[in-house]
């Protein structure tokens, strides 16, 4: 009970991201040649795996999440942890310092979002599903703040993780989305999301009308004609396809631009801070990373 409960405290993608950096752990105090132990391990077996990892020329965040996951190994053993270190913190604060990469992903606003399902039209003449299906994709994802791996999977695998059609009640004015996995779900409830109607552009009257295609059949929300899962990478092809239509290049716009545009199109509309953690399911001020208002003083300037 004690080790269900502990591992009930992560989000599932949390513990499989912790399986995975501690396997890399493992494996690189495997092929060290003196042998040492990794739980419990030494400060100085966790700053040369800091150091193989920068030399690995992985980020400093992704760095930082693989000693997140070896602290814990070891609190939840009850041993001390290796990572709370005079050097090791140093190093990683180094690693961070040294760093020349920077989140070049651009935000999509409300306009590019109008300027992407009305290129649909052309791109997408004569195939009428791909046209409604990709045009529901993009309001759903952008007035619900969507994560693109909650509306779509990764792999056919993870098709059971998505948006089902049965997670979706359309109503006159509104439609309510059950999501039931999301990054930062604890407590295995579902939450709903209501995207209400809009004058231009709405995601009901899209939804609605890409369902009308769609049919009834159970299965994730978003599909091809052939009621397969539509997968990221299929849909990918569709959004730079798009992208390149309205002069945007596909190097700096990503699935992920969405949820950026989102959250600094909420600050640009006034939103407070409050509403927009709520309407991003942000649980601390980490929101503030998504806002772009930089980007858009550049551009009108």
């Amino acid at each position: 009970m004690k080790n269900q409960l502990l591992g009930a405290s992560l989000s599932e993608s949390t513990q499989r991201s912790y399986a995975r950096f501690w396997s890399r752990f493992t494996n690189f105090i495997a092929s060290q040649p003196v042998s040492v132990p990794s739980l419990p391990a030494s400060s100085d077996t966790v700053s040369s795996f800091v150091a193989y990892l920068y030399l690995q020329k992985y980020a400093p965040s992704t760095i930082s999440s693989h000693l997140s996951a070896i602290s814990y190994k070891h609190s939840i053993n009850q041993h001390p942890d290796p990572c709370d270190s005079f050097v090791v913190r140093k190093m990683v604060l180094g690693a961070h310092k040294s760093s020349k990469s920077v989140d070049k992903r651009q935000p999509l606003l409300l306009s590019d979002i109008h300027h992407l399902c009305t290129a649909t039209t052309i791109i997408f003449l004569g195939v009428p599903y791909i046209q409604s299906l990709t045009q529901a994709v993009l309001l759903t994802a952008f007035n619900g703040f969507f994560r693109m791996g909650e509306l779509l999977p990764s792999k056919l695998s993870g098709v059971a993780s998505v948006v089902q059609f049965s997670h979706v009640t359309l109503r006159k004015n509104s439609v309510h989305i059950s999501l039931h996995h999301h990054k930062t779900n604890k407590s295995n409830k579902p939450i709903t999301i209501v995207l209400p109607s809009q004058p231009q552009f709405c995601p009901v009257k899209a939804l609605r009308n890409y369902i009308s295609l769609r049919g009834t059949k159970p299965g994730p929300l978003f599909t091809l004609a052939d009621h397969s899962a539509l997968t990221q990478s299929k849909f990918r092809n569709h959004f730079n396809a798009l992208l390149h239509f309205i002069k945007l290049p596909p190097k700096f716009y990503k699935f992920h631009s969405i949820r950026i545009g989102a959250c600094t199109q909420a600050v640009l509309s006034g939103k407070s801070e409050q509403d927009i953690m709520l309407m991003g399911r942000w649980k601390s001020r980490a929101y503030r990373r998504y806002i772009r208002l930089s980007h858009i003083t550049s551009n009108t300037q």
